[in-house]
């Protein structure tokens, strides 16, 4: 009888060390109701040079065309491998949002997340699926994503140029649209190609102005590579209408963004009909920027964010930064782009991080 009473009592000590602990680890636990995002928020963008799958799908550039015996199953692991390890590298934990541009399709998004970011919790994922382009965008993220739409430019009837990437993000304070973007090269000259930029621009301003007149606090994060400097206006001695133009050297015009360095004063910047983004590019002090051209560093990667991320409501801008670890780096401090014949080498182009917070 004593032995089954001691048997009680101790299961019952049992029982009150197990609810302790229970309750010791749920105090970091998401409970109902509870805060469920993260003080800080980070999100990248990144332009990976052109990572394709290893499947023949038909519509790939020639030198990624698995019939022809150079792209194969194991380069393509290779690249996923070496992205993986950008993102991984990037900051601690990885991005919460990752904006992709020129990856060919939603498998290699898959294969990324599936085989080498595994327990990063990746678990939300889109990508454009448009037949007419060899290389798509895409998101994936650890917050989910909702109100997906891709925008395109039609002109007389036609689909011309790339599509921009929305997505919506709910967190407990606030309501984040996010776009990724990938407007036209200059290849074929930059005041010739300039008019595909600024019709771009257009159509990212007016969804930007539909956004904000039916929710003043909306916030806005625009991201990706734009194929612009922030001053490619004041560059080229205003020789020419940009799709980007800083907001001292202002114009008038039609579908082109102002951009500002002026985080606390947008309301005095108001121009009926013209959309303003505050550019980290502006007030960077660093040598580099995130691409090269001619030996030059060129500012055409792209975090623009509209004024509620300077409200002290919600997510608020804390930080910008290029991702330039000595491994991504050549021995001349260049982007070390990826090289097929060498199998070595990841983009020729530098990610991009910001940081928010609340």
């Amino acid at each position: 009888m004593r032995k089954k009473q001691f048997s009680g009592q101790i299961a019952i000590i049992f029982t009150l060390l197990a609810f302790f602990l229970v309750f010791i680890s749920c105090t970091k636990c998401v409970l109902p109701g509870s805060d469920t995002f993260s003080k800080t928020l980070v999100f990248m963008s990144y332009n990976t040079q052109n990572i394709f799958d290893d499947i023949d799908n038909g519509t790939e550039y020639p030198e990624f065309d698995p019939s022809n015996g150079e792209w194969g199953t194991s380069l393509y692991n290779t690249r996923l491998i070496n992205l993986s390890e950008v993102i991984r590298r990037s900051v601690s934990g990885g991005p919460d949002l990752i904006a992709l541009q020129e990856i060919e399709n939603k498998k290699v998004a898959e294969d990324l997340i599936d085989g080498y970011l595994k327990g990063m919790d990746y678990n939300y994922l889109i990508v454009t699926d448009l037949d007419y382009s060899a290389i798509q965008l895409g998101f994936i993220s650890r917050l989910e994503l909702e109100n997906i739409k891709i925008h395109q430019i039609i002109q007389d009837g036609k689909i011309i140029g790339r599509p921009i990437l929305e997505a919506s993000i709910t967190t407990d304070t606030n309501l984040i649209y996010v776009f990724n973007n990938h407007w036209k090269s200059k290849l074929g000259g930059a005041e010739e190609t300039e008019p595909a930029r600024i019709a771009s621009s257009a159509l990212l301003s007016r969804r930007i102005n539909e956004l904000q007149l039916a929710d003043p606090m909306v916030e806005i994060v625009v991201l990706g590579d734009l194929n612009e400097n922030w001053d490619e206006y004041r560059q080229n001695n205003g020789d020419y209408t940009t799709a980007l133009i800083p907001f001292e050297d202002y114009v008038r015009t039609t579908g082109s963004i102002l951009i500002t360095e002026n985080k606390n004063s947008f309301s005095e910047l108001a121009n009926p009909g013209i959309i303003h983004m505050f550019s980290p590019w502006c007030t960077y002090t660093e040598s580099y920027g995130s691409y090269v051209y001619n030996d030059s560093w060129e500012t055409i990667d792209h975090i623009l964010l509209n004024s509620s991320m300077f409200n002290g409501k919600g997510y608020d801008y804390k930080s910008f930064s290029v991702v330039s670890d000595d491994f991504l780096l050549n021995t001349w401090d260049q982007p070390l782009s990826w090289r097929t014949e060498t199998g070595l080498g990841y983009s020729d182009h530098l990610p991009i991080l910001l940081k928010i917070e609340k």
